[in-house]
């Protein structure tokens, strides 16, 4: 995407010298193109040239200049043509224009061969490099949309592909929306339905300084649940726990009832290393067979 200087204003203060190609010459000046940060920029230039060689539309020039609103021609790289007649025209340049000026250019000579598109204005919105393998679609003043109302868009790259926006990023879908990562029998996907989401991960890692999760109704199952924290506080209104086996490990345990602290078991003991203190205003004990108090020393009263 083209973009506009005012993004770049952080490298304003920054020299540079640089290839560019010229684009347009008329009576507003000879304005060059750029690339910068994987982005072209129609350059207004001054000739600093001290040779008397004339410069023309295409060819590729050396620029120098210390913002992207002016800079200066200090050299020729490539030369389209020439004002000598003994000097012989090495490029193939073909070109078409529209009335209102838009137009398609075909440059090729030892070093490019290249297939560009520039609007009225001489801004750049296609290019295709034959030597580089590459294209480029550019957007200078406006959108770029990509619209197939009766069939699918797809994009297909071997190697990566990366999205940047300075703004935001919107996706939107009338029924799902994916994302899959699949290598050596492993898979890693998220799946956005009307119905919810599903992530699916052979592991998954969650990184936050602060974290909320508002849920009506939560299901957790699993073959093992492990957590470590120094300091957990539960406001509930009633819990439940159904287990075959329960153990409880602490220094030191509390334990505060208002009312009703009740335990129902079948076989019920408890081992006390040193001291076993019970302390009540009243105390019933009641055992419908034997009850055996055994100690050196028993003292009632």
């Amino acid at each position: 995407m083209l973009h506009t200087f005012e993004q770049f204003s952080n490298h304003a203060e920054q020299n540079y010298t640089k290839p560019a190609i010229l684009t347009r010459i008329d009576e507003t000046g000879m304005w060059v193109r750029l690339e910068h940060q994987q982005a072209s920029f129609v350059v207004n230039t001054i000739n600093a040239l001290s040779t008397d060689y004339v410069l023309k539309m295409g060819d590729k020039v050396l620029v120098s200049g210390d913002n992207f609103q002016t800079c200066y021609i200090i050299g020729v790289i490539n030369e389209t043509g020439s004002n000598k007649d003994s000097k012989k025209d090495t490029q193939e340049k073909q070109e078409i224009t529209t009335k209102q000026g838009a137009s398609a250019k075909y440059v090729s000579n030892e070093v490019t061969d290249t297939l560009s598109v520039t609007d009225e204005n001489g801004y750049l919105l296609f290019e295709y490099d034959a030597v580089k393998k590459s294209s480029k679609i550019y957007s200078p003043k406006g959108d770029i949309s990509f619209n197939a109302e009766n069939g699918n868009i797809d994009f297909l790259s071997a190697n990566n592909i990366s999205c940047t926006s300075m703004g935001a990023i919107n996706l939107n879908s009338a029924s799902t929306a994916s994302i899959n990562v699949a290598s050596d029998n492993k898979q890693s996907s998220i799946n956005f339905t009307n119905n919810g989401v599903l992530l699916g991960s052979e592991s998954i890692s969650v990184n936050a300084k602060q974290a909320k999760l508002n849920v009506s109704n939560t299901l957790f199952t699993g073959q093992f649940f492990k957590s470590v924290l120094n300091h957990s506080k539960q406001v509930v209104d009633k819990i439940e726990t159904i287990a075959n086996v329960i153990k409880l490990k602490a220094t030191n345990s509390y334990k505060d009832v208002e009312k009703l602290d009740q335990t129902r078991s079948g076989r019920m003991r408890t081992l006390v290393k040193t001291q076993m203190e019970l302390k009540s205003q009243s105390a019933y004990i009641e055992s419908k067979k034997a009850m055996n108090i055994d100690g050196e020393k028993i003292n009632l009263g």
